[in-house]
Protein backbone atom coordinates (compact mmCIF):
# COMPACT_ATOMS: atom_id res chain seq x y z
CA UNK A 1 0.00 0.00 0.00
CA UNK A 2 1.35 3.58 -1.05
CA UNK A 3 2.48 6.01 1.59
CA UNK A 4 1.04 9.71 1.67
CA UNK A 5 4.38 10.74 0.50
CA UNK A 6 3.97 8.27 -2.37
CA UNK A 7 0.89 9.35 -2.97
CA UNK A 8 1.98 13.62 -3.23
CA UNK A 9 5.04 12.52 -5.39
CA UNK A 10 2.65 10.77 -7.87
CA UNK A 11 -0.09 13.72 -7.57
CA UNK A 12 2.35 16.28 -8.01
CA UNK A 13 4.15 16.18 -11.76
CA UNK A 14 6.69 18.71 -12.67
CA UNK A 15 6.07 21.00 -9.82
CA UNK A 16 2.44 21.18 -10.60
CA UNK A 17 -0.23 19.69 -7.55
CA UNK A 18 -3.12 18.30 -9.62
CA UNK A 19 -4.44 17.58 -5.92
CA UNK A 20 -4.95 22.21 -6.01
CA UNK A 21 -8.49 23.45 -5.95
CA UNK A 22 -7.76 24.58 -9.29
CA UNK A 23 -8.12 20.88 -10.45
CA UNK A 24 -10.70 19.92 -8.33
CA UNK A 25 -14.78 19.59 -8.98
CA UNK A 26 -16.77 21.68 -6.73
CA UNK A 27 -18.45 19.28 -4.92
CA UNK A 28 -18.02 16.20 -2.86
CA UNK A 29 -18.84 12.99 -2.26
CA UNK A 30 -21.84 14.47 -0.44
CA UNK A 31 -22.83 16.69 -2.59
CA UNK A 32 -26.24 16.60 -4.46
CA UNK A 33 -24.37 15.80 -7.88
CA UNK A 34 -24.01 12.21 -6.38
CA UNK A 35 -26.80 12.09 -4.72
CA UNK A 36 -29.71 9.96 -6.69
CA UNK A 37 -31.08 11.38 -9.39
CA UNK A 38 -35.34 11.70 -8.13
CA UNK A 39 -38.33 11.56 -10.90
CA UNK A 40 -39.93 14.97 -11.05
CA UNK A 41 -42.99 15.27 -8.21
CA UNK A 42 -45.79 17.62 -8.08
CA UNK A 43 -44.55 18.68 -5.10
CA UNK A 44 -41.55 20.37 -6.10
CA UNK A 45 -44.60 22.51 -7.86
CA UNK A 46 -46.94 22.92 -5.07
CA UNK A 47 -48.12 20.75 -1.82
CA UNK A 48 -51.14 21.67 -2.10
CA UNK A 49 -51.43 24.29 0.60
CA UNK A 50 -51.35 28.16 1.17
CA UNK A 51 -48.86 27.77 3.26
CA UNK A 52 -46.89 25.04 1.05
CA UNK A 53 -43.40 24.63 0.32
CA UNK A 54 -44.00 24.58 -3.80
CA UNK A 55 -42.28 26.64 -6.05
CA UNK A 56 -46.21 28.17 -6.80
CA UNK A 57 -47.04 28.39 -2.95
CA UNK A 58 -44.18 30.28 -2.53
CA UNK A 59 -44.57 32.70 -5.78
CA UNK A 60 -48.83 33.00 -4.81
CA UNK A 61 -47.63 33.87 -0.95
CA UNK A 62 -45.27 36.49 -2.40
CA UNK A 63 -48.26 37.84 -4.72
CA UNK A 64 -50.27 38.45 -1.69
CA UNK A 65 -48.25 40.03 0.21
CA UNK A 66 -47.74 42.52 -2.72
CA UNK A 67 -51.53 42.72 -3.87
CA UNK A 68 -52.21 43.43 0.16
CA UNK A 69 -49.92 46.37 0.56
CA UNK A 70 -51.28 47.73 -2.52
CA UNK A 71 -54.75 47.32 -1.34
CA UNK A 72 -54.05 48.74 2.32
CA UNK A 73 -52.42 51.56 0.63
CA UNK A 74 -56.03 53.00 -1.07
CA UNK A 75 -53.29 52.56 -4.65
CA UNK A 76 -55.82 50.06 -5.97
CA UNK A 77 -59.55 48.97 -5.68
CA UNK A 78 -61.14 45.87 -4.63
CA UNK A 79 -62.23 45.20 -8.35
CA UNK A 80 -58.35 45.76 -9.72
CA UNK A 81 -56.98 43.61 -6.39
CA UNK A 82 -59.48 40.98 -8.05
CA UNK A 83 -58.38 41.00 -11.86
CA UNK A 84 -54.44 41.47 -10.89
CA UNK A 85 -55.06 38.20 -8.42
CA UNK A 86 -56.33 35.92 -11.23
CA UNK A 87 -53.72 37.62 -14.24
CA UNK A 88 -50.92 37.13 -11.64
CA UNK A 89 -52.00 33.45 -10.31
CA UNK A 90 -51.87 32.34 -14.19
CA UNK A 91 -48.81 34.16 -14.45
CA UNK A 92 -47.21 32.08 -11.65
CA UNK A 93 -48.62 28.93 -12.15
CA UNK A 94 -46.38 29.13 -15.71
CA UNK A 95 -43.55 30.34 -14.05
CA UNK A 96 -43.68 28.05 -11.30
CA UNK A 97 -43.91 24.92 -14.00
CA UNK A 98 -40.67 26.23 -16.28
CA UNK A 99 -38.73 26.57 -13.32
CA UNK A 100 -39.85 23.03 -11.41
CA UNK A 101 -39.14 21.06 -14.87
CA UNK A 102 -35.90 23.20 -15.61
CA UNK A 103 -34.26 23.55 -12.54
CA UNK A 104 -32.85 19.96 -13.10
CA UNK A 105 -31.50 20.67 -16.10
CA UNK A 106 -30.27 24.02 -15.08
CA UNK A 107 -28.59 22.36 -12.19
CA UNK A 108 -26.64 19.75 -14.43
CA UNK A 109 -25.50 22.48 -17.45
CA UNK A 110 -24.01 24.12 -14.55
CA UNK A 111 -22.16 20.87 -13.06
CA UNK A 112 -21.11 20.30 -16.97
CA UNK A 113 -19.68 22.87 -17.13
CA UNK A 114 -17.21 22.92 -14.03
CA UNK A 115 -16.52 19.44 -15.01
CA UNK A 116 -15.24 20.92 -18.47
CA UNK A 117 -13.45 23.74 -17.32
CA UNK A 118 -11.14 21.61 -14.67
CA UNK A 119 -11.30 18.80 -17.55
CA UNK A 120 -9.71 21.31 -20.09
CA UNK A 121 -7.62 22.95 -17.23
CA UNK A 122 -6.25 19.60 -16.75
CA UNK A 123 -5.38 19.11 -20.83
CA UNK A 124 -4.16 22.72 -20.64
CA UNK A 125 -1.25 21.62 -18.11
CA UNK A 126 -0.75 18.29 -19.80
CA UNK A 127 0.11 20.02 -22.69
CA UNK A 128 2.14 22.45 -20.67
CA UNK A 129 3.53 19.52 -19.31
CA UNK A 130 4.50 17.91 -22.81
CA UNK A 131 5.96 21.14 -24.39
CA UNK A 132 8.58 21.47 -21.08
CA UNK A 133 9.61 18.14 -20.75
CA UNK A 134 8.04 15.43 -23.59
CA UNK A 135 8.97 16.67 -26.60
CA UNK A 136 12.35 18.22 -25.98
CA UNK A 137 13.28 14.48 -25.12
CA UNK A 138 12.02 13.30 -28.30
CA UNK A 139 13.09 15.40 -30.47
CA UNK A 140 16.67 14.73 -28.21
CA UNK A 141 15.54 10.72 -29.38
CA UNK A 142 15.09 11.68 -33.12
CA UNK A 143 18.61 13.79 -32.91
CA UNK A 144 20.13 10.48 -31.87
CA UNK A 145 18.46 8.45 -34.28
CA UNK A 146 19.61 10.61 -36.94
CA UNK A 147 22.89 10.16 -35.62
CA UNK A 148 22.82 6.29 -36.36
CA UNK A 149 21.85 6.91 -39.37
CA UNK A 150 24.65 9.17 -40.49
CA UNK A 151 27.08 6.88 -38.65
CA UNK A 152 26.59 4.52 -41.55
CA UNK A 153 28.07 7.02 -44.08
CA UNK A 154 30.00 9.41 -41.93
CA UNK A 155 32.59 9.74 -38.72
CA UNK A 156 31.04 12.40 -36.63
CA UNK A 157 27.72 13.12 -34.93
CA UNK A 158 25.02 15.99 -36.89
CA UNK A 159 26.84 19.12 -34.34
CA UNK A 160 29.98 17.96 -36.20
CA UNK A 161 31.56 15.81 -32.96
CA UNK A 162 32.93 12.71 -33.43
CA UNK A 163 31.53 9.67 -32.50
CA UNK A 164 31.59 7.89 -29.65
CA UNK A 165 29.36 5.31 -27.54
CA UNK A 166 28.84 2.10 -29.16
CA UNK A 167 28.79 3.82 -32.53
CA UNK A 168 32.23 5.22 -32.24
CA UNK A 169 32.80 1.74 -30.93
CA UNK A 170 31.80 0.14 -33.95
CA UNK A 171 33.11 2.79 -36.44
CA UNK A 172 36.55 2.33 -34.80
CA UNK A 173 36.21 -1.72 -35.46
CA UNK A 174 34.97 -1.83 -38.63
CA UNK A 175 37.99 0.85 -39.70
CA UNK A 176 40.33 -2.14 -37.41
CA UNK A 177 38.96 -4.85 -39.74
CA UNK A 178 39.76 -2.52 -43.10
CA UNK A 179 43.24 -2.10 -41.84
CA UNK A 180 43.52 -6.08 -41.01
CA UNK A 181 42.02 -7.37 -44.46
CA UNK A 182 44.59 -5.44 -45.66
CA UNK A 183 47.14 -6.43 -44.22
CA UNK A 184 45.78 -9.90 -44.44
CA UNK A 185 46.74 -9.43 -48.03
CA UNK A 186 49.98 -7.97 -47.97
CA UNK A 187 51.10 -11.07 -46.18
CA UNK A 188 49.33 -13.42 -48.68
CA UNK A 189 51.01 -11.76 -50.94
CA UNK A 190 54.63 -11.92 -49.88
CA UNK A 191 53.96 -15.73 -49.43
CA UNK A 192 53.11 -16.31 -52.62
CA UNK A 193 56.32 -14.72 -53.85
CA UNK A 194 58.47 -16.46 -50.77
CA UNK A 195 57.31 -19.84 -51.97
CA UNK A 196 57.91 -18.72 -55.66
CA UNK A 197 61.39 -18.16 -55.07
CA UNK A 198 61.70 -21.06 -52.36
CA UNK A 199 61.19 -23.48 -55.04
CA UNK A 200 63.61 -22.07 -57.55
CA UNK A 201 65.67 -22.56 -54.71
CA UNK A 202 65.78 -25.76 -54.63
CA UNK A 203 66.51 -26.28 -58.13
CA UNK A 204 68.72 -23.69 -58.12
CA UNK A 205 71.07 -23.76 -55.25
CA UNK A 206 73.32 -20.83 -56.30
CA UNK A 207 69.98 -18.56 -56.68
CA UNK A 208 70.74 -15.41 -54.72
CA UNK A 209 67.94 -13.87 -52.50
CA UNK A 210 66.07 -10.78 -53.22
CA UNK A 211 66.91 -7.58 -52.05
CA UNK A 212 63.98 -7.70 -49.88
CA UNK A 213 65.35 -10.85 -47.39
CA UNK A 214 68.45 -8.84 -46.16
CA UNK A 215 69.26 -8.46 -43.03
CA UNK A 216 67.88 -4.87 -43.04
CA UNK A 217 64.90 -5.40 -44.97
CA UNK A 218 63.78 -8.51 -43.13
CA UNK A 219 64.53 -5.85 -39.77
CA UNK A 220 62.63 -3.66 -41.03
CA UNK A 221 59.76 -5.53 -41.37
CA UNK A 222 60.06 -7.18 -37.74
CA UNK A 223 60.10 -3.74 -36.11
CA UNK A 224 56.69 -2.86 -37.96
CA UNK A 225 55.43 -6.22 -36.95
CA UNK A 226 56.20 -5.78 -33.38
CA UNK A 227 55.00 -2.54 -33.37
CA UNK A 228 51.79 -2.92 -34.69
CA UNK A 229 50.54 -6.14 -32.95
CA UNK A 230 52.73 -5.93 -29.16
CA UNK A 231 53.55 -2.81 -28.49
CA UNK A 232 51.43 -0.93 -25.75
CA UNK A 233 48.10 1.41 -26.20
CA UNK A 234 51.08 4.84 -25.53
CA UNK A 235 53.77 3.00 -27.44
CA UNK A 236 54.28 4.99 -30.63
CA UNK A 237 53.29 2.97 -34.29
CA UNK A 238 55.86 3.09 -36.68
CA UNK A 239 54.39 4.27 -40.23
CA UNK A 240 54.39 2.42 -42.58
CA UNK A 241 55.00 3.57 -46.50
Amino acid sequence: MANTTDTQDIATVAGLDITGPLFQIPATSADQMYALCQPMAVSRLTTGSITGTGVFDQLMAAIKVQLRAEYDANRITGGEYTKAYIELTSAALQTASQFALGADQAFWTAQTAQIQAVTGRIAMENARFAYQNTLPAQFAMVVEQGNAQRAQTSDTRLDGTPLAGVLGSQEALYKQQVISYQRDAEVKAAKIFTDAWITQKTIDNGLLPPMGYTNDSVNEVLTVIMARNFSTPTAPVVPVA
